[in-house]
């Protein structure tokens, strides 16, 4: 049934997902995973009290992740031709009528976190005056049902950010959603995917090893393996110049770092040439150089006594370390933020025609730069 058809008294329901529930279970389970050595150091103390508050932080956290899932509404809201409801936990439902709707904000940023704004008529169910819509509350689909019907009701009605959004956050949807389509689920999660997405609290518990994957998965071979080489280079010059001999265990453990990033890259993914670097490669080795040789070297001959620099120069010294090691990724992001303030008008030009021809055909066309197929 489309939107236009509907009668008054006919809506549509879209389904909460339970995402803050969902980010609570995460929580819980990371929780859990910071204080469960404490606990278990505790007890081998025989400190049953603080193995108690240990176990009792993780399983508030988990219960109020509990009570937020079982006893929210299971709808977010519900549309219909003349209305939008809320539901409460008890009550009437809060309203929004379409004719007495004033304006609506869209996010003009990425982040899926960003809520649309609705203003309304100021009452005792909108005392600020606005409505704010959680598309991360809905599932995919009922996002886009969401949007197309808000920009039904739009058409006469005061509107901000709807170019930014369409390019942003609307045209990436509809793709996709697309492009789940056109696989046949053959782009499904693979099973362990599957499964700690249902189990929410097992990924926060496993977060450091999913956070480790990402890493690998991410860095590439040749950075590991620049790095690995650094601070063994670094080791060999400063553990030497610092002491004299082979100092250990802290020998063994700069070299055996060393040796496992060496490990680790042969699991990563090499550069692709297709895909050159954006960050410049000979600015990320001068940085890491500058930090894993450079700057020990300086601090280990201020402490022979080879150079004399007052406490105050190299407190500032110190912060020039950071500003170097820093600078690479500084002026990437400038560059990129730069770079989409240029091409934010053709972009967000060429968003809005996809739209408009997917709304009245429902096909979306690809994008105005790519290739002919």
């Amino acid at each position: 049934m489309m939107v236009t058809d509907l009668a008054p008294e006919t809506g549509i329901p879209l389904q909460d997902t339970k995402y803050a529930a969902k980010q609570i279970a995460a929580a819980a389970g990371l929780t859990t995973l910071v204080f469960l050595l404490p606990g278990i150091s505790s007890l081998a103390k025989g400190d049953w009290k603080g193995a108690l508050i240990c176990a009792l932080i993780p399983a508030a956290v988990a219960a109020t992740g509990w009570a937020c899932e079982h006893f929210s509404p299971d709808m977010y809201l519900c549309l219909y031709a003349d209305r939008m409801e809320f539901p409460r936990w008890r009550g009437r439902p809060r309203l929004v009528i379409w004719s007495e709707m004033k304006a609506i904000r869209w996010p003009e940023s990425r982040n899926s976190e960003a809520k649309i704004e609705i203003a309304v008529p100021k009452s005792t169910d909108w005392p600020l005056a606005k409505a704010a819509l959680d598309l991360q509350s809905l599932s995919p689909e009922d996002r886009l049902l969401l949007i197309r019907y808000l920009r039904l009701h739009v058409a006469d009605k005061e509107e901000a950010g709807w170019p930014q959004f369409c390019q942003k956050r609307a045209v990436p949807l509809v793709e996709a959603l697309k492009k789940r389509e056109t696989d046949d689920g053959a782009s499904e999660r693979p099973l362990a995917g599957e499964f700690l997405n249902r189990h929410l609290f097992l990924t926060g518990l496993l977060s450091p090893l999913l956070f480790a994957r990402f890493v690998v998965r991410e860095v590439s071979r040749e950075m590991w393996w620049t790095t690995a080489g650094l601070i063994a280079l670094s080791g060999v010059v400063n553990i030497r110049l610092a002491w004299g001999r082979w100092v250990s265990p802290f020998t063994e453990v700069v070299m055996g770092a060393a040796a496992a990033m060496v490990i680790i890259g042969l699991f990563s993914r090499s550069m692709g040439r297709d895909k050159p670097n954006e960050i410049s490669w000979l600015s990320a080795a001068t940085s890491l150089t500058a930090a894993f040789v450079g700057f020990p070297l300086l601090g280990n001959a201020v402490v022979q006594g080879w150079l004399k620099i007052p406490r105050q120069v190299l407190g500032w010294t110190g912060y020039a370390a950071l500003l170097v090691l820093l600078w690479p990724a500084l002026a990437y992001r400038f560059r990129t933020l730069r770079r989409e303030k240029q091409q934010a008008p053709a972009l967000e030009a060429d968003a809005l025609r996809r739209w408009d021809t997917y709304i009245e055909t429902g096909e979306l066309p690809p994008p105005a730069d790519a290739p002919v197929t």
